[in-house]
């Protein structure tokens, strides 16, 4: 069973939040969930998938550089970020800093991509941890009425966004992120995102970003019988 596993999963997982959501009269708390891995987003194996892949650059910079996400992405698929950006499936630029891409099935990829679409957020480190919120708002107005609990909703995975050249804050950009998704996932009656896997390429920033993420985790359940 373990060999099995491992072979279809590439990240590290290195913990886990589960949201209370109220579902047929009563909290369920795993229905939704927030996870902190380790890993690289463009090698991920099929059972690691998602609807939306979250990833930033500074405002109109598509470079895909070395050593950047952007360019991890042309060399795993052969898209190019900068034509993406130009015919975008929502354009949120001039409110949310962010745009979200035509599928990736209508641009031909050299490869399979274990996502559907792209969300980019456009950002200077400065802005970035005041900014992130407004993609969960993007991805709201984007899919207004997602399928009602338990059915699943949107799977998202995300970069630790603006951390690399853009000089953003880690432990900030993870607390933006976490609380941004959890606003959403439980803002009035609660909107239905599944998952939101918060994806960290260096293994190096483990210690702190662990400790931050076990500050935001929502208290566990009281276990039967305590």
């Amino acid at each position: 069973i373990s060999a099995a596993v491992a072979a279809s999963i590439s990240l590290t997982v290195w913990d886990v939040a589960h949201i209370p959501t109220t579902y047929g009269g009563a909290v369920n708390h795993r229905l939704k969930m927030i996870g902190l891995c380790q890993g690289d987003l463009t090698t991920i194996k099929p059972a690691e998938a998602a609807q939306f892949l979250i990833i930033s650059c500074l405002p109109g910079d598509y470079t895909p550089s070395a050593g950047s996400l952007i360019g991890a992405i042309q060399t795993a698929w052969g898209i190019n970020v900068g034509q993406m950006a130009a015919n975008p499936a929502a354009d949120y630029r001039s409110d949310l800093h962010c745009w979200i891409s035509q599928p990736f099935s209508s641009l031909q990829p050299s490869k399979t991509v274990p996502y559907t679409q792209l969300i980019c957020l456009e950002s200077t480190g400065a802005n970035a941890v005041a900014w992130i919120p407004g993609v969960f708002s993007a991805i709201q107005r984007y899919v207004p009425s997602p399928p009602p609990i338990p059915e699943t909703g949107a799977t998202i995975a995300s970069a630790l966004l603006s951390t690399g050249g853009a000089g953003a804050d880690p432990v900030q950009v993870l607390t933006a992120l976490f609380n941004g998704c959890q606003t959403l996932m439980t803002a009035g009656p609660g909107y239905n995102l599944t998952c939101l896997r918060i994806d960290v390429f260096n293994p190096a920033l483990q210690g702190p970003l662990v400790a931050a993420f076990d500050q935001l985790k929502p208290a566990a359940p009281a276990a039967m019988g305590a």
